[in-house]
This record gives structure tokens, C-alpha cells and sequence, in this order.
């Protein structure tokens, strides 16, 4: 299954596994400075230690983000029509009255804006291939949750 992504998310997927690759090539080269001040490369070696796990940490993070990489799609923001879509701003009420705009997002989100949610997220799903006038129930965060879909833009 591909990973869909608006082009500016995956540019950011991209620029976050080489700040990544840049971040584990110095952690590399300060473990390999640990191993020369002292004849023990992993007992009582803070520096060395230390860089073990900031490797072990930072290429488990790039192997999950590649693997991403590997499988996304990406595709250009739905135009204004009848369901919202990857890249539409859905405009909803919800059941205490409140009016609130959300944009559909990415599967990853890495630059934030605070009305972004992911397509995958519970309320991106919720979201997801509704339509104006439309009324959607899901439980997000552990509550029932009922929004009228007013308009898509």
C-alpha cells in the first residue's frame, strides 16, 4: 500500500533523512574519537557508549522514514469538488456547534501547521472522502465524536 504525500511533505521526508544521514555521520566520527582516547571501545567508555545508542537510535529512525520513502506516492491536491481529498480544506461543525477548517495532510506531516492532520490520523480518516452536508460519527480520542461536513474547499 503507497504512502500518499502532497509534494511539499515529501520534499520535507526527503530533507529529514539527509539532516539524518549528516546527523550519523558525526555521530560516527565522534564515536571513532571515543575509541581513540582509551584501549576499551565499549567498557567504561562514556563517549563511545553514548554514540553507540545515538547510532543504534538515529538509523532505526532512517530505516523507518526510508522504508516510507520507498513506498510513497505522490500526488497533486484535490481540486475544489464534491469529497474532500488529499490537499482539501474541509470546514466542519461538530455536535457542540463549533465551526473549525481542517486541511487533509499527507501520510507523514513533517513541517506542522496546527489545522493539518494526516489522511491516516483518526479525524483525517474521519474526514477523508466526505462530503459537503454530510454527517460523520468516529470515536477520537477515546470519545464519540459527530461532524457536519459545511463546505470543501
Amino acid at each position: 500500500m503507497p504512502y500518499l504525500f502532497l509534494q511539499p511533505d515529501y520534499d520535507a521526508l526527503r530533507d529529514e533523512i539527509a539532516r539524518i544521514d549528516a546527523e550519523l555521520r558525526g555521530v560516527f566520527a565522534d564515536t571513532a574519537v571515543g575509541t581513540e582516547q582509551t584501549s576499551e571501545t565499549w567498557h567504561d567508555n562514556f563517549l563511545f557508549e553514548e554514540g553507540q545508542r545515538q547510532l543504534k537510535m538515529l538509523g532505526a529512525r532512517r530505516a523507518e522514514l526510508a522504508g516510507i520513502l520507498a513506498h510513497a506516492d505522490v500526488v497533486e491536491p484535490a481540486p475544489p469538488g464534491a469529497c474532500a481529498h488529499l490537499g482539501s480544506r474541509v470546514v466542519i461543525r461538530d455536535e457542540t456547534g463549533t465551526e473549525r477548517a481542517y486541511r487533509i495532510g499527507s501520510y507523514l506531516i513533517l513541517e506542522r501547521a496546527p489545522d493539518t492532520v494526516s489522511y491516516v490520523s483518526p479525524l483525517g480518516a474521519l474526514l477523508f472522502g466526505a462530503a459537503p452536508g454530510e454527517e460523520r460519527t468516529a470515536e477520537i480520542g477515546g470519545r464519540k465524536k459527530t461532524i457536519t461536513v459545511l463546505r470543501i474547499a
